[in-house]
């Protein structure tokens, strides 16, 4: 990873984040999984980050991103969770339907791991994840 710069910071913040489907519900399938990595990306690229690396389990998903030192690392999480949960609902509600009851249930637990990660560490994290 390169260190990103800004108008005035050159900065480098990557974050390790789990988070987990409500109850543990095993309700990621491959094609979830795959949209999720994918809209991932595209919320965070809005936010003025990246996606560095994503993986999903079928109760779980990992990512590795990276961040502007402006965007609060929780607050991203809160948007990842909240509109990977309304996108998810509306995609793929017949699938989601056999595992949460009704299309208002929180597809995400509402706790999560988050931990900064430094770039040494990185690449073992990135390896963790893949």
């Amino acid at each position: 990873m390169d260190y990103q710069k800004s108008a005035h910071a050159v900065y480098l913040c990557t974050y390790h984040v789990v988070i987990v489907t409500k109850y543990r519900k095993k309700c990621i399938s491959n094609e979830t999984g795959d949209f999720m990595k994918e809209h991932c990306a595209y919320l965070l690229n809005r936010q003025g980050g990246s996606l560095i690396s994503a993986e999903t389990d079928s109760d779980h998903m990992h990512l590795l991103m990276e961040l502007p030192p402006s965007v609060a690392p929780a607050g991203m999480v809160k948007i990842l969770k909240t509109q990977l949960s309304k996108e998810c609902h509306t995609r793929f509600s017949e699938h989601l339907s056999q595992y949460l009851y009704g299309d208002k249930t929180p597809l995400w637990s509402s706790s999560y791991f988050l931990a900064t990660t430094g770039s040494t560490v990185m690449e073992k994290v990135k390896d963790y994840i893949n």
